[in-house]
């Protein structure tokens, strides 16, 4: 009787381990049908191609504004070149975040968009001359930021054509910046057309260094750190230690005194991407929330994509709040630039977290914000 009992024992055991089911442990070996080489060519050839070579073709009509200032500086063709200067870093932010592949070999937004600028060493190269834009200690006075200060630090107009017809090592220096941008987005533009085939090609898992991965990598970081942090959270003091004492000389674009507005455009193109859209909205196919939608990635009982599109819904509604300055709000109304940078704070774990645990993707980035 002791020997039944003590097998009938060791075999029910036996039959409740089997029951048990031992946590997964996916390191992007996702087994599954959807598409993802359909999924690389849509996003390549629809969004990413497209949008490198019209941030090229907006640089070149910046530069051709530039050319006719200096042929005839007047307020017609000052006001021309803030035109195409705003043009510009509107293409700039629809592909900001693309910092993968030949972008992230040259340090694209390095090279493109740091801020706060460094004034003072913009000045001094433009009075002492022999500077080289190519070399990281002037990373900090170029680019689109270099631009903003000087285009729009002057009182208006006519002060700005005084400022440059007087200043003409100002202004050389003005079309050296805009020339560093060019060669850049050209470099990118160009290398494009031969790593597609890599990228694509790259797609059997979501391992790390597959396609997949660097691309989620590369956007989700781009998010959490140069939108939600740094055009959003360092001005609003959210990341100034204990104080949390604003910081408006960190804000984007300081000089032209915008509200929100890059933070929108690059929002509106961070949806399109992310649902497959082509670069100029105009069709819907693959992106990285139909691959959510087909492996059933849920959050909070609803589908994972809809929660990422109406949170990006609800970013872009906060971002028209201000009817100041946002350097000038993060100072003024604390609790307003708070509301604001939490709904950018709710997307974290919905692209973060969900997205990535639902394709079996590792975050590789280092940040150090304790989210």
């Amino acid at each position: 009787m002791f020997i039944k009992l003590f097998a009938f024992l060791i075999l029910t055991s036996l039959l409740f381990a089997q029951c048990i089911k031992e946590p997964e442990v996916n390191e992007g070996n996702l087994v599954d049908d959807f598409e993802r080489k359909s999924m690389l060519e849509n996003l390549s050839n629809n969004y990413i191609i497209s949008g490198y070579q019209n941030y090229l073709n907006a640089i070149i009509s910046l530069e051709q504004s530039v050319i006719d200032f200096e042929n005839t500086p007047n307020s017609s063709n000052y006001l021309n070149l803030i035109n195409s200067f705003d043009s510009g870093t509107n293409a700039w932010q629809s592909i900001s975040f693309l910092e993968f592949g030949p972008a992230a070999n040259i340090s694209l937004r390095s090279q493109s968009n740091i801020y706060p600028i460094d004034t003072n060493l913009v000045q001094q190269n433009i009075l002492n001359g022999g500077y080289n834009l190519a070399v990281a200690s002037n990373y900090t006075a170029k680019g689109w930021q270099a631009l903003d200060f000087l285009l729009y630090s002057h009182a208006d107009s006519t002060t700005a054509v005084n400022y440059f017809t007087n200043n003409p090592t100002a202004l050389t220096y003005l079309k050296d910046v805009i020339i560093d941008l060019k060669n850049n987005a050209a470099y990118v533009n160009t290398s494009w057309q031969s790593y597609k085939s890599e990228f694509v090609n790259n797609s059997s898992t979501n391992a790390n260094g597959s396609a997949i991965s660097d691309m989620t990598n590369a956007i989700v970081a781009h998010f959490e750190t140069f939108i939600r942090k740094g055009k959003i959270g360092l001005p609003a003091g959210v990341f100034n230690g204990f104080s949390q004492t604003p910081m408006p000389q960190n804000v984007e674009n300081l000089f032209r005194n915008e509200k929100l507005q890059s933070a929108s455009v690059v929002m509106t193109y961070y949806k399109r991407f992310l649902n497959g859209q082509h670069y100029d909205g105009s069709k819907d196919e693959l992106g990285l929330l139909d691959y959510a939608n087909f492996v059933g990635a849920l959050s909070d009982g609803k589908e994972l994509s809809l929660a990422v599109n109406s949170q990006i819904d609800r970013i872009l509604i906060v971002n028209d709040y201000p009817t100041m300055p946002w350097a000038g709000l993060v100072q003024q109304n604390s609790s307003l630039s708070n509301e604001i940078y939490l709904e950018y704070q709710k997307l974290i774990p919905l692209i973060k977290v969900d997205l990535t645990s639902a394709l079996g993707i590792i975050i590789t980035y280092q940040d150090n914000d304790g989210d």
